[in-house]
């Protein structure tokens, strides 16, 4: 019998070792899309957003090699979106963690990420061929003696470095995005972190010649004044769109057969009362 997967994050991780059940689906949609587009998922909490992300990326991701991994899903039998496997360069930044109790922590943790994002994305071999102005960038990123404009353009810059290293495109996802401005909000410098998140997020969305295409996701979409206000080519998915198929959370059908797989039939009722209340694209979403 496969493992309960609580708080596993790693598709690798989970499908490998633990019960999955199938949301590949979104992998179709995303492959699906017009190239530079930009979608945002807000979801409530617990509804699999980082699971879906680490889904994406392995299987857009040409660090990995996923075709077992998604041989029994949904998206195998996509002939379109199996054109898209393994293909492209990836940026995935998980705001999350992010500490935004100050604007300055908010600058250095994000300086940190930065740092680390960059070093798994180019190589050595790869940093070896940059230009030396382009190695000086990186290095400032690394030692934190980068300005704030710097750190504002960075995922853009990153975008730009992979297109003339590799002539690739790059899907960028981008988990928990309204985290620091939560935070922010709370402790009373909203604005400061909306006006950086603002050329942050749109320096690499909006008109990004290097963007294949992005997916962000988040509890809430802060309203017209926010980060993303910039952004024309963003679709937002929230609980009121119709979709054919929902990427989040437990369909009944899907709860009623976890439960049957582990021995739980019984439990239905007490799930619904416990788990139920959403109702999404249509339909009861666990």
């Amino acid at each position: 019998m496969k493992k309960n997967p609580i708080g596993v994050e790693d598709f690798k991780t989970l499908k490998e070792n633990c019960y999955y059940v199938d949301k590949t689906d979104l992998a179709i949609y995303i492959s699906s899309l017009p190239e530079t587009s930009v979608c945002l998922f807000t979801r409530p909490r617990r509804f699999g957003k980082s699971l879906a992300l680490s889904m994406l990326e392995y299987f857009f991701s040409n660090k990995y090699n996923s075709k077992d991994l998604f041989s029994d899903t949904r998206v195998f039998n996509h002939e379109y979106s199996m054109n898209y496997i393994n293909k492209l360069s990836v940026i995935h930044l998980n705001l999350k963690n992010i500490d935004a109790s100050s604007y300055d922590n908010f600058i250095y943790s994000l300086n940190s990420l930065i740092s680390i994002l960059y070093n798994n994305i180019i190589s050595p071999a790869e940093f070896k061929e940059l230009k030396d102005k382009d190695k000086k960038y990186i290095e400032d990123i690394e030692n934190h003696k980068c300005k704030d404009v710097e750190l504002k353009l960075s995922l853009a810059k990153l975008l730009n470095l992979i297109y003339e290293i590799r002539n690739e495109k790059s899907l960028v996802l981008i988990d928990e995005y309204d985290a620091p401005l939560t935070e922010a909000y709370k402790n009373g410098f909203y604005q400061e972190i909306n006006d950086f998140m603002k050329l942050f997020l749109g320096s690499a969305l909006k008109g990004n010649d290097y963007l294949w295409k992005g997916v962000l996701t988040g509890v809430t979409q802060i309203a017209h004044s926010s980060a993303l206000s910039d952004l024309n080519n963003l679709k937002v998915i929230n609980a009121l769109n119709n979709l054919n198929r929902e990427f989040f959370g437990f369909t009944k059908d899907e709860v009623e057969t976890l439960l049957k797989y582990f021995g739980y039939n019984e439990n239905l009722d007490k799930v619904d009362k416990y788990y139920g209340g959403y109702h999404i694209s249509l339909d009861n979403i666990y």
